[in-house]
């Protein structure tokens, strides 16, 4: 379906065009205890929004995907979640975003992120695995072999006094 289409039948949703039409929008470096965090954001024009974190490992830590509003998010301490974004408007006039989380995973809201990322054209195909996989695997610190977490993640925690899930809990507060 075209983009003019879309505009035209505007409550049919094509998941397809959605992942193929997101380009890389921002990259930004967030210093945090002790590393270099680097965050990528990718938008679509049909509402939707990709933020990819990688550690100074290349390892995914978060990643969240948003479709009209709707969020599945996944990181290495919490694991997957979704829910959905709910803005409201301050006397200023300006909007503020806050993020409500489902009690339960929506596994329609986690089925519709991996389908998204399956077309997602901007993205490496090895990025686009590691996505799907996070999502579908749902690797968290308290699951991984301690072994296999040092050898993956041992460069993250390397100025910190504390476990490792705790700097990421700070990290994604």
């Amino acid at each position: 379906m075209s983009g003019e289409l879309a505009k035209q039948h505007p409550l049919f949703f094509d998941i397809k065009e959605a992942g193929a039409s997101m380009e890389e929008v921002a990259v930004d470096v967030i210093k945090s205890e002790g590393q270099n965090l680097t965050s990528y954001w990718y938008h679509s024009p049909l509402d939707v929004d990709l933020y990819v974190w990688f550690d100074e490992k290349k390892n995914i830590i978060k990643q969240q995907v948003s479709i009209c509003g709707q969020i599945c998010e996944w990181n290495i301490v919490d694991g997957v979640r979704t829910g959905y974004i709910f803005e409201t408007e301050a006397e200023n006039s300006d909007e503020e975003s806050t993020i409500h989380y489902d009690l339960a995973m929506h596994k329609t809201s986690l089925n519709q992120a991996v389908e998204l990322l399956r077309f997602a054209e901007s993205l490496n195909s090895n990025t686009i695995e590691k996505l799907i996989y996070n999502f579908e695997r749902n690797p968290m610190v308290d699951s991984i072999d301690p072994k296999e977490l040092l050898s993956q993640y041992g460069n993250t925690a390397k100025d910190l006094k504390g476990s490792l899930a705790l700097f990421f809990k700070k990290l994604f507060k």
